[in-house]
This record gives structure tokens, C-alpha cells and sequence, in this order.
């Protein structure tokens, strides 16, 4: 390991050296690739483009966060600029490197767009948004290079298991009972839960060489006190949790219908994006932050009610103001 990362530090070392100089425009790029800009571009496609997509993008990307940072914690491994002082770092997340979620998420996510688009140029589209997010990552001292590579790596076999079993296990699904259904998310969302607590557990017990957070307060002045936590790691499983109970509730009240005019599709985003913002920042700003049980609890449900939100309850909303129609009769009817 130690060869392997002595490797990641002189290519990050050449590679800022060469392209260094443009960071704010590496930091744009990676901007890409952030969960937050994922958590707007989504219900932007679910309410207002494409809701089988929209929705199909949105829990590929809810479980390749969960799982993404459950491997940060399990392999508690540093990012570039912790282990040597030269490396300069220009982007600070409160967690471990590897795998990259900045590689791991963007390429479920363009994968599965170019999939479902199937047009040559979007492909390669993808394919360019792809490279230089994960080379925006090596410049910006964020990641190793072996850290995006792992990140492609899962990133694809998760795309390609996705692919593989997305339309017999939504037959599956679609024909269980709502309550069956929710018991399901309920069960799927403990897991993760358990697995994030199990790899907490392995993150706090490794060792944290004292230099790593020397030299990550010295490059951006942000302690790594929490970087071993589970926030990162709940706010996907609780989106999940939300989004899939949202889904549910909105089957059975009757769906939505995306058809619309402009106009309408304008207010269905921008008044859906402003709930979810108040939820996102206005709960985050009043709920507990921390590391203990009540604040873990608390981010999740603010995570569940965005998922909720974005999933049901905006779509029925839409429909109740004459944004959007029902798709079809419900037994409330």
C-alpha cells in the first residue's frame, strides 16, 4: 500500500504541476459530480422530463452514495493532500478517499442516462464528462489516481447489475401490495444502516496518523475530527427511505402525468426545488449536527423528508394546483 500511494502522490504532484493552474475551472468540473448537484438534476428530469428515468436515476444514485461510502469507511484510506504537504488541496469533503464517489456516482448515473437515451453523441458525451470529472479530482489533490479507478470500477458493476435486473425486479415490485412494499424499503434501509454502523465501527478503530490532520488544516484549515462519521453515509439511506415511501404514496393516490405546458413544467420545478431546499438547508439549519445518536436521527429524517417530498409528495401537489394530471384512477377515486 504504501508503494501503491508514494505512486498516487507523484502523479497528483506532476499532474497539479501541468494543470494546477487552472483549479477554478477543475473545481467547476467537479462540481459535476457532487451529490447535491445530482439531487436537483434528478427532480428536475422526474417532474418535468422523463418520471420512469427521473425515478430510475434517483435510486441508482441514493444506493451508489450509501454503498460508496460505506467503502470510504470500511477502507478508511487518506486523501492526497492528508499524507504529503506538497500536494496542494483545493477541495475539502469530511470523509476518506477511496473509492471516489466523485467516479463512482457519475458513472452509474451518465451510464444509465446513456442507456436510456441511446444516441451516439450523448454517449460520448458522457464518456468526456466521465474522464474529466475524474481527472478534476486528481488535480484538485481530492483523490488518488487509484481512488477514481476503483470508483469507475464499482461504479460500473453496479451500473451493469442495475441494468441487468432493473425492469423483472420493478415487475416484481409493482405487483406486491403498498404495505409489502414499504416493508421492503424499511428493510432495505436497515441494512444499510447496519452495514454504515458495522463500517464506522472498523473507521474509528484504525489508526489516524497525527500528520494527516496537520496537514489537511494547513492546506484548507478543516479538521478531520469527523471524517470518520456516519452523516455522509445517512443522508443517501435516508433519501432512500423517503423516496421509495414517496413512491408508494404517490401509486396510490394515482400517479402523475408529466405532460404539460412550459409554464406549467417551470412552477412544477421551480415550486418542487424550493420545498426541497427548505427541507435540505432550512431543517439542516434548526435540526442538531453531530456525531451522536439524536443528530444522526435527526439528518435522517431531514434526508427521508426530502426523499419523501421529491418522490410523492411534489407530484401530488403538482396535481392538486392543476400543474400536472393523474395517470390513473386511484381507489380514492
Amino acid at each position: 500500500m504504501d508503494a501503491l500511494i508514494q505512486s498516487g502522490i507523484n502523479i497528483t504532484l506532476a499532474l497539479q504541476a501541468s494543470l494546477g493552474g487552472l483549479a477554478p475551472l477543475w473545481d467547476a468540473i467537479s462540481q459535476l459530480g457532487t451529490t447535491e448537484f445530482y439531487l436537483l438534476v434528478m427532480p428536475l428530469i422526474y417532474w418535468t422530463v422523463d418520471p420512469r428515468l427521473g425515478i430510475r436515476l434517483g435510486f441508482l444514485l441514493v444506493l451508489i452514495a450509501s454503498l460508496n461510502n460505506i467503502g470510504k469507511l470500511l477502507l478508511h484510506l487518506p486523501r492526497p493532500y492528508w499524507v504529503d504537504s506538497r500536494i496542494a488541496g483545493h477541495w475539502f469533503e469530511p470523509s476518506f478517499g477511496a473509492p471516489s464517489g466523485h467516479a463512482q456516482m457519475p458513472l452509474g448515473i451518465w451510464g444509465l442516462a446513456a442507456a436510456s437515451v441511446r444516441k451516439g453523441w450523448f454517449t460520448a458525451l458522457a464518456m468526456v464528462v466521465l474522464v474529466l470529472i475524474g481527472l478534476s479530482r486528481v488535480v484538485l489533490g481530492a483523490h488518488f489516481y487509484f481512488d477514481v479507478l476503483l470508483g469507475w470500477a464499482i461504479g460500473g458493476l453496479l451500473l451493469w447489475l442495475f441494468l441487468r435486473y432493473d425492469r423483472p425486479v420493478s415487475a416484481w415490485l409493482a405487483g406486491l401490495r403498498p404495505g409489502r412494499q414499504a416493508l421492503l424499503v424499511a428493510g432495505v434501509t436497515a441494512v444499510l444502516l447496519v452495514l454504515a454502523a458495522l463500517a464506522g465501527a472498523v473507521a474509528q478503530q484504525a489508526p489516524f496518523p497525527p500528520e494527516w490532520e496537520a496537514n489537511a488544516v494547513a492546506a484548507l484549515g478543516d479538521s478531520l475530527h469527523e471524517v470518520a462519521s456516519l452523516n455522509e453515509t445517512i443522508t443517501p439511506i435516508g433519501t432512500f427511505f423517503g423516496l421509495g415511501l414517496g413512491l408508494i404514496w404517490l401509486r396510490a393516490v394515482g400517479g402523475f402525468q408529466v405532460a404539460g405546458s412550459r409554464q406549467q413544467k417551470i412552477l412544477r420545478f421551480v415550486l418542487g426545488a424550493a420545498v426541497v431546499l427548505v427541507l435540505w438547508q432550512g431543517l439542516g439549519a434548526v435540526f442538531p449536527r453531530g456525531t451522536d445518536l439524536v443528530s444522526y436521527a435527526a439528518r435522517f429524517l431531514r434526508y427521508a423528508l426530502v426523499g419523501l417530498w421529491a418522490g410523492g409528495g411534489a407530484p401530488i401537489v403538482f396535481v392538486r394546483l392543476g400543474l400536472a394530471g393523474k395517470l390513473y384512477a386511484s381507489s380514492n377515486d
